[in-house]
């Protein structure tokens, strides 16, 4: 038996009315129209739904057992109409980013600030993920948006767009800075004790492969699970630090780091969105997208493809 959903429709607005020609007013129909539509009903269901009096309709007994049915579920179809409109709207919803420690500060923290305070019903979920973790997370489809810091491995089926781009530096403390001949060659750079992320890191996997350049090993001294507790490593005097430039600039201006000089550059590393090439997001994430590209190019950085 099939019925359709405009009949069940009618239905529940006759039902729910008392009455046709009301119901044909907030259907925007005609009263014929309806009361063809409840007779066809009633022959497909084999009984009777409503008595008809003067004064309107009324439901039979079999009425309201169908109506109980039906009302529920025509509320429950308003509900999922409203919650659609409210998401559509940036009303409610949620986004999940995958992200770097250093993406996170040099780019996505103040995006995040700006996109809250925009729809503070959107909920952030904001993972902390090494970059290949994040790419992991995202090829997994844990998260929505992956923003990661170069070298990045993008498999088959992911896109990955530069955001911005950013230099770093070799740091040390001022006491340590002192009994240090500049400027500094890789291989004299390689001889001095290094505080780096461990491996596993794109941090690591970077420094590893610039080192190689040089048929140089690749040794820290000490090796951190995050980025942030390189500089306070470095600061205490345990060694040479490589990081992003916006991470030492407080720590030079006040006098708690020296820049070294090299010979050589260290290399240029970029913050990436990623995300999977056939995916369709939601809206939420979409709008986080939009921005995340807006504010590469306020930053006088254009967003390219890799």
């Amino acid at each position: 038996m099939y019925i359709s959903y405009d009949a069940y429709r009618v239905f529940y607005y006759v039902a729910r009315c008392g009455s046709f020609s009301q119901a044909a007013d907030q259907l925007y129909a005609s009263q014929p129209n309806l009361t063809r539509t409840i007779k066809k009903l009633e022959q497909t269901l084999g009984c009777s739904l409503f008595t008809r009096s003067s004064r309107g309709v009324e439901l039979t007994p079999e009425g309201h057992i169908l109506y109980a049915r039906v009302s529920a579920a025509v509320s429950q179809l308003q509900a999922g109409e409203a919650e659609l409109a409210r998401e559509l709207q940036l009303e409610v919803g949620t986004v999940a980013i995958a992200a770097s420690e250093i993406a996170l500060k040099g780019l996505l923290l103040p995006v995040l600030q700006q996109f809250g305070e925009s729809w503070p019903g959107i909920r952030l979920r904001v993972l902390d993920h090494t970059t290949p973790q994040a790419v992991a997370a995202l090829q997994k489809r844990t998260v929505d948006l992956a923003v990661v810091t170069s070298p990045i491995q993008a498999a088959e089926g992911l896109q990955c767009t530069v955001l911005t781009r950013f230099q770093n530096v070799a740091v040390c403390s001022p006491a340590q800075a002192a009994h240090i001949k500049q400027p500094l060659t890789p291989r004299q750079l390689a001889r001095l004790p290094l505080v780096c992320q461990g491996a596993g890191t794109g941090t690591h996997t970077l420094y590893r492969e610039w080192y190689a350049r040089y048929q140089l090993p690749f040794e820290p001294e000490v090796e951190t699970s995050t980025s942030d507790q390189v500089l306070p490593l470095v600061e205490a005097g345990l060694g040479i630090g490589l990081v992003p430039d916006f991470y030492a600039r407080e720590g030079l201006s006040q006098g708690r780091l020296v820049q070294l000089s090299l010979t050589s550059f260290l290399p240029q590393r970029q913050i990436c969105l990623v995300q999977e090439k056939n995916r369709r997001l939601g809206t939420a994430a979409r709008r986080l997208e939009e921005i995340l590209l807006q504010q590469a190019l306020q930053q006088k950085s254009p967003a390219a493809a890799l």
